[in-house]
């Protein structure tokens, strides 16, 4: 099988899973990729488009392609929530957890599917009982060990592209 050219643009989507509310499980995010390959390995942006097709800021892209298989980190350049009603909200103070995104290459649909997936860790304060994200170096270096525990929640989906 001869692996197919990533350089370009893609188009497709991400779908949450069932780790998400009941709410979110199933909707799907479209979104645009710009690649560059070089020897096996590609860079690039994704930029995720919303429901009323507000264009969030671009995500960097980094990963390799291996005859059919593909797989790829995306990382935001600040903290992404999604509320239970789908609505986003961004901290840009804080980045987001990596994505983790594998999949395989359909010669007969000309499209990568596969799975993504995440671990997102968080400090839980027995002081206050705030949810504070482990990526604020504030609070990390300020609150002492024996009055926090971090917790870790793991998130995944599907997705699926193919060249525009």
């Amino acid at each position: 099988m001869l692996t197919p050219k990533i350089s370009g643009r893609w188009i497709g989507y991400y779908e949450y899973g069932e780790s998400y509310p009941q709410s979110l499980q199933g909707k799907r995010t479209n979104f645009v990729l710009n690649l560059k390959e070089t020897a096996g390995e590609f860079s690039g942006e994704c930029i995720d488009i919303s429901e009323n097709n507000k264009i969030n800021p671009a995500a960097e892209i980094k990963g390799f392609v291996n005859e059919n298989l593909i797989s790829f980190i995306k990382q935001y350049s600040y903290q992404l929530f999604i509320h239970d009603d789908g609505r986003r909200e961004a901290d840009y103070y804080n980045t987001h957890p990596e994505i983790e995104y594998t999949g395989y290459f359909d010669e007969n649909t000309n499209k990568y599917t596969g799975e993504w997936s995440m671990v997102i860790k968080n400090i839980l304060t027995k002081h206050d009982y705030s949810l504070v994200n482990l990526y604020s170096e504030s609070v990390a270096n300020d609150e002492s060990e024996s009055r926090m525990s971090v917790k870790e929640y793991f998130s995944s989906g599907i997705w699926e592209m193919e060249r525009e």
